[in-house]
């Protein structure tokens, strides 16, 4: 874990995450909230790839599929 950058506490908790997907943290001493720069946050395990999310909204905007049939075929509820 990383220290402080304003004051040079360890003292940390987290604080949710980025927009970019970085961890964010919170000094407990001085209450600055910075992020973490090493830690990237990874794609779930489960996610489908974009590929697949892009093919979904073209189906449905273009008509030809229902939700319930792109669903059906995406294997996704």
């Amino acid at each position: 874990m990383t220290n402080c950058p304003k004051c040079g506490a360890n003292h940390l908790i987290k604080y949710g995450a980025s927009k970019e997907g970085d961890q964010r943290y919170q000094c407990k001493k001085c209450k600055s909230v910075f992020k973490d720069r090493v830690a990237k946050k990874t794609p779930h395990p489960k996610a489908k790839p974009e590929s697949m999310k892009a093919l979904a909204i073209l189906l449905y905007t273009v008509g030809a599929m229902s939700l319930r049939g792109i669903a059906k075929i995406l294997k996704v509820s």
